[in-house]
């Protein structure tokens, strides 16, 4: 079994949101740099970074960060939140990440996904957002803000058909 350490940056800090929410947050660290290299040492094999600012934008917030967290360790690291667009992900893989996550943007706009699929076999995951509703689970975009109308059930089947490698689901407390 591998743990992956995840470093989830919001306002340029490591934070673990309450239950998805971006206004209950825990500060783990204000030097996300020093956390990357804190689990390198520690024995971590990669790290997950998510850019949460991103996820709600829909844009890249922390890229210039990100990238210093790139430069600073030698082990893989997979990037997800605000990614909407093939250039991003271009830049994210040339400037030395291992993978990208789309959630939001494979939902919104599958072309997307099967493009970046294309491009970058191997490289890019799939990550749902859910929540537990009565028997079932809804799937949630926009950092977990929004409900989406597809089933977490369906959503791997459709996905897989692209060409994702892998896919994560990240449960939000209701």
């Amino acid at each position: 079994m591998m743990v992956i350490p995840a470093i989830d940056l919001k306002d340029g800090k490591c934070v673990r949101l309450s239950q998805g929410r971006m206004d209950r947050e825990t500060i783990y660290s204000e030097d996300p740099v020093q956390m990357a290299k804190h689990w390198q040492t520690k024995g971590a094999e990669r790290l997950h970074v998510v850019d949460l600012n991103g996820a709600v934008t829909g844009k890249p917030f922390h890229r210039a960060l990100i990238k210093q967290m790139m430069e600073s360790v030698h082990i893989p690291i997979e990037i997800g939140g605000g990614i909407r667009e093939l250039d991003t992900i271009k830049d994210y893989c040339s400037s030395g990440a291992k993978w990208v996550v789309l959630g939001t943007a494979a939902l919104k706009n599958p072309q997307l996904l099967e493009g970046a699929c294309a491009s970058f076999p191997g490289q890019i995951s799939l990550a749902i957002d859910a929540k537990r509703k009565g028997n079932r689970w809804e799937v949630y975009i926009h950092g977990g803000r929004t409900p989406h109308r597809d089933r977490c059930d369906l959503l791997g089947k459709t996905n897989g058909r692209a060409g994702s490698g892998r896919d994560s689901a990240n449960e939000h407390g209701s």
